[in-house]
This record gives C-alpha cells, sequence and structure tokens, in this order.
C-alpha cells in the first residue's frame, strides 16, 4: 500500500469524525432521522440468532421455504444486499457506499444506485441503518438528509486496533473492529449485540462473484473516479479479482473468524456458514435447515 493513499485515507477519517462532532447533536435536534441509542438498539432485537447476507452468488442458490425459516431470525446485511428482494432486512451495516470517490459524492453513480436501491426496496422498509462516522460517505448520506425521513439509525465507529474484537459499542467509543472488510464490523456488532448464534450468508469467498450480476459477470459495471487507491489500476477498479478468482477479502475473513472463534466460544456464541461449499467451512458449522 502506498504512502499517498495511507496519508490520504486517514485524512479523510480525521475529517469525517470532525464533521460527526457537530452532525449527531443536529441529527438528534432536527428529528429528520431517528437516532437510536445504545439501549434502544438492544431492545430492537427479536432473536437470540441473526443472519448476516453478503453479496456472494450463492445468495441465488437459496431457495423460497429456505427464506421463509431464515425470516423467524433477526436479520442484517451491507454493502449492495439492498439488490436482493427476498428477505426482511433488519439491520444494514453503512460503510462502503461508494469507492475511494473523496469528493463530488453526487456526482457519484454508485452513491446514487445505492441510494436509489435502499429507497425501492420494500425489504427496508423498517431497517436500522447502523452507520460508520468515521467515514466521509456516510457523513454526506446523512447531512443530506438521503436516507428517508425518520429512518432508524446508529452511529458506531471503527475501532484504532486493527482485527481488535471490541467489547464496547456505542457512538462515543472507537468501537467496532475493521481490518479489511465490512463482514467483520458485521460480525462484531452483532457479538456485541448479544447475539448467541450468527449465520453467515453469501460468504462464499471461493469467487468473485455478486448475486445481482449475471453468472460471468465482474464487479463493478463501471468505473469511478477517484485514482489514488491502491485498487485502482489504469483507472479501473481491480477489486481483487475477475469473477472466477477467489474474493479478495478471503483470507483476511478467515484470519479473523479464527482469532475471534475462542472469545465467541467462552461467550456461548455459536457461529455458522450457510454456503457449504464456502471456504468458511473450513472453519465454520454448516448451518442445516430443519
Amino acid at each position: 500500500m502506498n504512502l499517498k493513499y495511507l496519508i490520504t485515507e486517514n485524512y479523510y477519517k480525521k475529517i469525517a469524525l470532525l464533521k460527526f462532532i457537530f452532525l449527531g447533536p443536529k441529527l438528534k435536534k432536527e428529528k429528520y432521522y431517528r437516532v437510536l441509542d445504545e439501549g434502544e438498539l438492544l431492545k430492537s432485537k427479536k432473536s437470540d440468532t441473526v443472519v448476516i447476507f453478503g453479496c456472494g452468488y450463492s445468495i441465488n442458490n437459496i431457495k423460497k421455504k429456505e427464506w421463509k425459516q431464515l425470516e423467524k431470525f433477526d436479520t442484517m446485511a451491507f454493502n449492495n444486499f439492498y439488490n436482493c428482494e427476498s428477505i426482511r432486512i433488519d439491520y444494514h451495516v453503512v460503510r462502503e457506499m461508494t469507492v475511494y470517490v473523496r469528493k463530488n459524492f453526487e456526482k457519484s453513480r454508485e452513491m446514487a444506485t445505492y441510494i436509489r436501491g435502499i429507497s425501492e426496496n420494500v425489504k427496508y422498509k423498517n431497517t436500522t441503518f447502523l452507520i460508520c462516522k468515521n467515514m466521509i460517505a456516510p457523513y454526506y448520506l446523512l447531512n443530506n438528509r438521503l436516507l428517508k425521513k425518520k429512518s432508524k439509525i446508529f452511529l458506531f465507529e471503527n475501532s484504532h486496533i486493527k482485527g481488535f474484537l471490541s467489547n464496547k459499542l456505542g457512538e462515543n467509543f472507537n468501537s467496532v473492529s475493521h481490518k479489511f472488510t465490512t463482514l467483520e464490523e458485521s460480525i462484531n456488532i452483532a457479538y456485541l449485540m448479544g447475539y448467541k448464534k450468527i449465520i453467515l450468508a453469501g460468504i462464499d469467498l471461493y469467487d468473485s462473484r455478486y448475486f445481482w450480476l449475471k453468472k460471468d459477470e465482474s464487479f463493478p459495471p463501471w468505473t469511478p473516479n477517484y485514482s489514488d487507491s491502491p485498487q485502482i489500476e489504469n483507472g479501473t477498479l481491480i477489486k481483487g479479482e475477475s469473477c472466477k478468482e477467489e474474493h479478495q477479502t478471503a483470507n483476511v475473513a478467515i484470519k479473523i473468524i479464527l482469532e475471534w472463534l475462542p472469545t465467541f466460544k467462552k461467550k456461548g456464541v455459536k457461529m455458522y456458514v450457510l454456503n457449504p461449499k464456502s471456504l468458511l467451512n473450513k472453519v465454520l458449522d454448516i448451518w442445516r435447515f430443519s
């Protein structure tokens, strides 16, 4: 990773945090959104089991009767899962909305697609948005009222200790872990919310296909404008991959989960993976439908 990128990335994270210092009280005063505190977030749980949905192609393999079984549990999603209309989403982790576009968000095709996808998906009607406040894109999202009025939001901050499993949740803490993936934050939040069973769905890792794209289509279908990222090559996003290659997050995802499993075991938390072919089958049990 180049020095220019590190300096740029840290600069924008600091700017985002400074902006949220003033935005937080503003949001509560204006009451355009319903800003939840930690107690309200925890009370919103309906089950001791949560299904965390990623965007792997195996989402297309879930059968109708299986969707109905999964809907009995609480549900959490992240990134582009708004492309799915098969299940109600209780919580959506907001962090990676637009890839390395630091300025002119209103001109970002990804941002527009993200907002439109969420607003048009009926399964997101009552979703609580778990929003990372040390990222500049979520600040733009909230400050410009891009989510629907009265949307429920909870603000969290990433831990500065990379890969550290946080035992604190709350908008005043450097609380939720992020080393490389939003999956990491989602699992950490689920743990902090007290779930005893965590089921990972659509976390395939053996390839880089996404469920809403064609079987042989690589992501993304557009080119971002920002060119200082180490993932940008000749103006084109290379999110690790052609669709046939192992997902770029595979190794780090497995490593982080392995590090966290002993703590989960001590706390009585059990993790499963839904797709039996997922690379996570090396470290997690397969969830079996009844």
